[in-house]
């Protein structure tokens, strides 16, 4: 019994129905059946695609690690350590490592991004503000130079000849 997810379920078997479908991970060795799909799920990555996923019952097939998600309403958090201690209760020797809520996981997903985007908005300012002193410093040289040579333009004035020459 398995579950696939939409992906692996439009790759292998396109428009059909994939419920019920027996497929092969080993070359036809061992035959599993697809019990129900499941929705496409975004772990590796919110900007990776999704890639075929194939869910197994972990007596049928052990992994060397296993990810325990656990949904709630109240804050996440404060039942981490209840949840814990039900796991140990099971198996004691089972470890439970990297407890994170989904909005923990959600910011780690999009720190790398979001530090380039506050980057390149830094930059942008920064860019903006020397274009702008740039452009206001031109103005005052190029007013302050036109005030200069219309000074010069009027009528001899006693004592003006010396500035104007």
């Amino acid at each position: 019994m398995a579950l696939v997810n939409r992906t692996a379920a439009q790759h292998f078997w396109g428009t059909q129905d994939a419920v019920g479908k027996r497929f092969s991970t080993d070359g036809g060795r061992t035959w599993i059946q697809n019990h129900r799909g499941c929705w496409d799920i975004k772990q590796y990555g919110l900007d990776k695609d999704v890639p075929d996923e194939i869910y197994v019952p972990l007596a049928q097939s052990p992994l060397l690690d296993g990810i325990l998600v656990v949904k709630t309403a109240a804050e996440p958090m404060s039942i981490a350590r209840s949840v814990i201690e039900m796991l140990y209760a099971i198996d004691p020797n089972q470890p439970a490592a990297r407890v994170r809520s989904l909005e923990q996981v959600r910011a780690e997903s999009v720190a790398a991004p979001r530090l380039t985007t506050n980057l390149l908005g830094l930059f942008a300012l920064l860019a903006l503000a020397i274009a702008a002193t740039g452009i206001s410093g031109a103005m005052a040289w190029r007013s302050a130079s036109a005030g200069m040579r219309s000074e010069c333009a009027w009528p001899s004035v006693r004592g003006r000849e010396k500035f104007c020459a």
